[in-house]
């Protein structure tokens, strides 16, 4: 944490009710959930963030209603203060939950709001506290370019808007985000540039949300642009990949193996920006333990996984192509984005290639394969039945690991998907 944060920290104890003037709108119980960006770029704005939410506080604290806060961070993984719902005034309470924000690891260059989201729609403590007031407003501060913005529109128009006392409200620190949250968030009424290089006041934005949450100009569904809108409509890159962890010990003793473990560990989140997007797994003649898409959120869970593996006899490339297809298959439509990647430690046997020849030609459909060869020796050659796309010689004793970075970056396919509001 640094001297700053410390500093902030202190100053909300003594600033809370000094200056801001109360809010001239008024509803008599208010019921304030923040979402804070705390991605590697959305932390170094992490000044400003909390700044808005000590000044909303203040202004909800010194005005006629009852408000209760909480305040959620979302990084590689959420943090949710166990969703206490302090009233504004209890600046102890306010401490305790930023003081979490500060302490939170910040593991990940992107973020995608979806799983903070999803977890304060399904949460019980949520639902109570909403339950006994008037008013509920969600407000996600965007600090970063959001990841799987397509389904936060869904959760923020459908899930938390679905009661007519509740909004959903988003706050933008750089104007460049501003057309993506507008689509997110339904409309430019529901969003907010807090431009922190010019004059605009912190309590601006407080009681922009106070009129917000407490008014009935906000319709639940409708969004505010027409569908023709530039402001409705975005494109975003997807990329959907997954990668086969050599696991047999016919070349690789068991420091090789972990070293290729770290070597997973350390690319991965280098490489995908949105971890739910990577699938892995590990393949041998009798083995198989297999992380599928969407149950890897961060790369401490990447960590756990992955040192969980272990050498199992005998080398089966024909499986490593079968968990791709069975992969592939089960998640993506045809033309979405996949690419597969193979991680290799020695020349298969020419009858487990031959065995697996139609599966890779039905895995090509859906996208490039690869090969990372972790020995000189690997005779490349013995493949070519298999029609690889790219491959790569990476020497298990070198720790430059940009080299397989770089390959990833350079052959992963990705698609742009196209959003427009409905």
């Amino acid at each position: 944490m640094s001297f700053f944060h410390i500093t902030l920290l202190f100053s909300l104890v003594v600033s809370s009710f000094g200056g801001p003037s109360p809010s001239t709108y008024d509803c008599s119980t208010l019921y304030s959930i923040f979402a804070i960006d705390n991605s590697e770029l959305g932390h170094d704005l992490l000044d400003y963030q909390i700044r808005l939410i000590d000044h909303f506080n203040a202004i909800a604290a010194t005005s006629k209603k009852q408000s209760f806060f909480t305040v959620t961070s979302q990084s590689g993984e959420i943090l949710t203060n166990d969703y206490v719902a302090p009233l504004s005034e209890d600046t102890n309470s306010l401490n305790k939950q930023v003081f979490n924000v500060l302490s939170q690891n910040v593991d990940v260059q992107n973020i995608s709001f979806y799983p903070l989201l999803i977890d304060i729609c399904g949460n019980v403590k949520v639902e109570a506290t909403r339950n006994s007031v008037q008013n509920t407003v969600y407000i996600t501060i965007i600090g970063s370019d959001i990841i799987d913005k397509e389904n936060i529109r869904i959760v923020a128009l459908n899930q938390l808007n679905r009661y007519l006392s509740d909004i959903s409200l988003a706050i933008v620190l750089d104007k460049q985000y501003l057309q993506n949250a507008t689509y997110m968030f339904g409309g430019e009424d529901r969003v907010f540039h807090f431009d922190i290089n010019s004059d605009t006041k912190y309590d601006d934005v407080a009681n922009w949300i106070l009129k917000s949450s407490c008014s009935n100009s906000f319709p639940a569904t409708t969004p505010t642009p027409p569908t023709n809108s530039p402001a409705c409509q975005l494109t975003e890159r997807i990329c959907n990949a997954a990668f086969a962890i050599d696991a047999s010990p016919d070349v690789l003793s068991k420091l090789d193996f972990e070293i290729e473990k770290n070597l997973v560990k350390k690319v991965l989140p280098e490489t995908i920006p949105y971890l739910l997007r990577a699938a892995y797994f590990q393949y041998s003649y009798l083995s198989f333990n297999l992380n599928d898409f969407s149950t890897t959120i961060s790369p401490k869970q990447l960590n756990y996984y992955i040192n969980r593996l272990e050498l199992s006899h005998g080398l089966n490339i024909s499986r490593a192509i079968d968990y791709h297809l069975m992969l592939a298959n089960e998640h993506l439509y045809y033309g979405s984005s996949f690419s597969a990647f193979i991680f290799l430690s020695q020349t298969p046997n020419p009858s487990d290639v031959q065995a697996a020849i139609s599966e890779a030609e039905e895995l090509h459909t859906y996208g490039p394969l690869n090969f990372i060869l972790l020995n000189k020796n690997v005779d490349y050659k013995s493949l070519l039945p298999l029609k690889p796309d790219n491959y790569i010689y990476y020497d298990l004793n070198s720790n430059d690991t940009d080299v397989v970075a770089k390959f990833i970056q350079k052959t992963i396919s990705c698609k742009l998907r196209v959003a427009r509001c409905w």
